[in-house]
């Protein structure tokens, strides 16, 4: 009987090496990604927390400064890396709730989150939180408000 010389397409070793090689990458990919919005979920929950507590402080204390509820602001967030928090702002506007005027405080922070994932387009974005709290005033305002409290 004739034997034919072997081919080198039917050698099947190293095939799982190559299969994993083209893997492989895709599913580091998936893990990192998972992981990363976890991360970005993280910072979110932390900032809309650290805004929520200090909006929560005017509510309690209508007395406390604006510079108050920063400090309160940076205080619970100070989990974030160095340069994360942005300046954290506290705005006063007036509306009208129930045909009288209501002073509402706005409390927002701004996180620069930086994405660790290599192969991302743009690594860093902005996560923004803000919230406002009405607050009993004994002042009114100089110029009544024309809108209506949302």
């Amino acid at each position: 009987m004739l034997k034919h010389p072997p081919s080198t397409f039917s050698d099947e070793r190293g095939a799982a090496a190559v299969e994993f090689a083209l893997v492989a990458p895709l599913l580091i990919a998936l893990i990192l990604g998972t992981v990363e919005i976890g991360r970005v979920g993280l910072v979110w929950a932390s900032t809309r927390d650290a805004v929520v507590t200090a909006s929560r402080l005017y509510r309690l204390h209508p007395l406390r400064t604006d510079e108050q509820v920063i400090a309160a602001v940076k205080k619970r967030a100070n989990g974030y890396g160095p340069g994360m928090l942005r300046e954290p702002t506290v705005a006063a506007s007036w509306c009208l709730a129930d045909g009288r005027p209501v002073q509402l405080r706005r409390v927002s922070a701004t996180v620069q989150h930086r994405l660790l994932v290599p192969f991302a387009a743009d690594r860093s974005f902005r996560i923004t939180y803000a919230t406002s709290t009405p607050v009993h005033s004994s002042g009114a305002p100089t110029t009544p408000p024309t809108n209506a409290c949302a």
